[in-house]
């Protein structure tokens, strides 16, 4: 019978090795690979994209709309149990669009207790002709969020975005600099076409060095400021909330700090509706 010989390869192109306990999450672009590692706010291997829309909405999403969502976020798996919406092209309400990280993706808890869902239950019982849309990703970084939003904001046209990234970043102790410059961009981007930004402030713990942690959290006041856009500093009471509202990763905030959160955006997106 014949012989099959395999010879290897004769140069050695690349090999990557992920970082211990370090798994990976795969896209399109390296510039959007987040690596979750344990102290840093990261949950879902999945980028899922969240619609809320109005009770009389349509419960079944579209082919049209899972594709859109698995091209522009890179998924191979869509939740449609956070899906309820309509057709985009059929409801021309204004957009809420909500652009961060796993503090803004219900982590550690039913998708229905964030306060990205407890926002969206507001909006109706206020008669808020808003449609709220949830872009955000567990483990997003600002550098990934950048990569990201181009094509977000093309696709929904969103009137006002609520920018809540950075967190990932101080964690991982990524220069401030750069944080910053990502950051502003982003913030340009949304100004570019007339979008309002409400700006969510970060903080870390004691333990990253006051010289650090104080660059850090002043980046995103300065930004506020430099820029006029809505700003809250920080969600909770900061690096001092409660250790009975903050999981067991002493990172993420518990269901029962979720209205609490909403509370404090909903004061400075108050300013913002129409």
């Amino acid at each position: 019978p014949l012989v099959a010989v395999s010879s290897p390869a004769s140069r050695l192109n690349r090999v990557v090795f992920p970082e211990p306990e370090g798994p990976t999450k795969a896209t399109d672009s390296e510039a959007l690979i987040s690596k979750s590692i344990p102290f840093n706010i990261s949950s879902s291997p999945f980028a899922v994209e969240t619609l809320l829309w109005r009770p009389s909405a349509c419960t079944m999403p579209s082919k049209s709309l899972i594709s859109l969502s698995l091209f522009f976020l890179s998924l191979t798996t869509i939740s449609t149990d956070w899906i309820l919406a309509k057709n985009l092209e059929v409801n021309h309400d204004p957009i809420i669009l909500v652009f961060g990280d796993s503090v803004s993706s219900a982590h550690g808890m039913p998708d229905d207790q964030g306060w990205v869902s407890l926002l969206n239950q507001k909006l109706i019982e206020n008669n808020n002709d808003y449609r709220l849309i949830n872009t955000s990703v567990s483990g997003e970084t600002t550098t990934g969020g950048l990569a990201r939003l181009p094509q977000i904001l093309q696709t929904y046209k969103p009137s006002i975005v609520i920018l809540e990234l950075g967190g990932n970043d101080g964690l991982r102790g990524y220069p401030v600099s750069q944080i910053r410059e990502n950051l502003q961009k982003m913030i340009e981007l949304c100004k570019r076409e007339n979008i309002e930004v409400l700006l969510i402030g970060m903080v870390l713990p004691y333990n990253y060095g006051i010289r650090y942690r104080t660059a850090f959290e002043n980046a995103f006041s300065e930004l506020a400021e430099s820029n006029d856009v809505q700003f809250l500093p920080f969600l909770l009471d900061g690096a001092s909330t409660p250790i009975d509202l903050i999981q067991e990763d002493r990172i993420h905030p518990r269901p029962e700090a979720q209205p609490i959160i909403l509370d404090q955006i909903w004061q400075h997106l108050a300013n913002l509706l129409m």
